[in-house]
Order: structure tokens, then sequence, then C-alpha cells
């Protein structure tokens, strides 16, 4: 019966700085189907939230899509992207300010070096710090 399914449920630490959420997938396939992991820090103004696919036996259980703003230097955000069923991983990292960036991505550009943008979001020479 669709009122009396739960679709998802949420827990917080004390101080309400992290927690998670698990969404279930419908009333006909009553399992689990997405974490949400998120942490934020109200001082500082930063956080970070994870959806990780947590659906018994599917192909990319496992796989993620990740967000924060809390990096320092050159870079303030981030987005990771694991796609389970390729097994490969795409990191981000850019300024909001300033708009430069840099993407790492074995599998279209087949090394582990990253490439990076600048300002006008063209390709660029990643700085020693970017590696």
């Amino acid at each position: 019966d669709v009122k009396d399914f739960l679709w998802f449920y949420g827990v917080q630490n004390e101080e309400g700085n992290q927690g998670y959420w698990i969404i279930y997938k419908s009333p006909t396939e009553n399992h689990e189907l997405l974490r949400i992991d998120w942490t934020r820090d109200e001082a500082n103004n930063t956080g970070s939230i994870k959806y990780t696919n947590i659906e018994p036996e599917g192909t990319e259980n496992g796989g993620y899509i990740e967000y924060g703003n809390n990096l320092t230097g050159l870079y303030n955000c981030f987005s990771n992207i694991y796609f389970k069923s390729q097994n490969y991983t795409t990191n981000i990292n850019y300024n909001t300010s300033t708009h430069i960036g840099r993407i790492k991505a074995e599998h279209v550009y087949f090394n582990q070096n990253w490439q990076c943008w600048n300002q006008y979001f063209l390709d660029d020479y990643c700085p020693d710090t970017a590696k």
C-alpha cells in the first residue's frame, strides 16, 4: 500500500552538521536505492553532499556523485563522479570566483594528469600546485 510505504528516512548528528538520507525505490520494489550523505560547516559556509547508488544487485551499486565547497588554495569546490559499471572516476576542482578549474579523467585523457582551464573556460597550462 502506497500510503504506508516508507519512501525515505534520515539521520543527523546532534550538532546538525552531518547526516544522511536513505531513499527507497518504490512500493512494488521495496529496497534501498540511494544514500545521500551531507556535511556542513555553518561558520565557514562550507559543506559537501554525496549521492551513492546502493540498489542491491544494481550494476551501478557503489557509484556516486559528490560535490563540496571546502577546498583551499586555487580551487574552492570539487565534484567527483564514480561510474561503478565502467570502473572510472572523474574529478573536477574549480574556483567559483575566478572560474579557473581542472579535471582528471583517465578514461577521457588516457593519463592521470590534471587538465586545466582558465577564467575564459579555455584549455590552459596546469600550474605545479594543480598536480
